[in-house]
């Protein structure tokens, strides 16, 4: 069940174990304490966790490479000047003027 990321049908995993799929469920909690679907539930969640924690982490690499703004003390966000943000736009529209007229 966790190779296949909780994404198994419990009447498979009851005829591979020969049982029906009620005493599959009935073994299943009694030795694991909780049914097959809520353990299939949390291994799904479990790996939803994880990948997103993943992308934040690449999130976090590409925003320390394309950092836009200053520290400022006291501050929790980049604090933006105006020359930044019109510099900035202007790269925008040259890429997008360049990405127009090579189309």
């Amino acid at each position: 069940m966790i190779q296949n990321s909780g994404n198994i049908s419990l009447d498979w995993l009851a005829k591979e174990s020969c049982l029906c799929a009620k005493q599959f469920k009935r073994k299943f909690n009694e030795r694991v304490g909780i049914n097959p679907k809520s353990y299939a539930k949390i291994i799904r969640f479990t790996k939803a966790f994880n990948t997103k924690k993943q992308q934040k982490k690449k999130v976090k690499k590409v925003n320390n490479v394309i950092k836009f703004g200053e520290d400022v003390e006291g501050y929790t966000i980049p604090v933006l000047n105006e020359r930044e943000i019109r510099a900035s736009a202007g790269v925008l529209f040259l890429v997008l003027f360049i990405s127009l007229m090579s189309a």
